[in-house]
């Protein structure tokens, strides 16, 4: 029996990418669509996509962001992002996984992008 090197490097590829775990908050932000109204709302999103980059995990678990009409400390990180980010696909979900999703490197990279397009 021949393999094909085709089918070769394709079983490679699957085994190699088995091990590794999807960034889900990563997965959310590809392609997704900002979606805001108000220069408040467009604030109230660079402050918490910069909060993001720099406050620990313990302090972003704790801060608060104003809502949609502007209420002061009513929604969370994860709560903000899902109303102001439309994924591409409705089976994007930031994930469980997501304070330690938003430490990784691509994220930042992603959300720096962001913060650039959308100021």
């Amino acid at each position: 029996m021949r393999i094909s090197p085709l089918i070769l490097l394709l079983l490679i590829i699957s085994l190699l990418s088995c091990g590794k775990e999807t960034n889900q908050v990563l997965r959310y932000f590809e392609n997704a669509e900002i979606q805001c109204e108000t220069e408040d709302q467009k604030n109230s999103i660079i402050n918490a996509l910069n909060d993001i980059l720099t406050l620990d995990t313990a302090e972003l678990k704790e801060k608060r962001y104003a809502d949609y009409r502007g209420q002061k400390g009513e929604w969370t990180i994860q709560v903000l992002l899902y109303h102001y980010f439309v994924p591409d696909a409705q089976s994007k979900i930031p994930g469980d996984n997501f304070f330690n999703d938003i430490k990784s490197d691509d994220l930042r990279d992603k959300i720096k992008s962001i913060i650039i397009e959308i100021k």
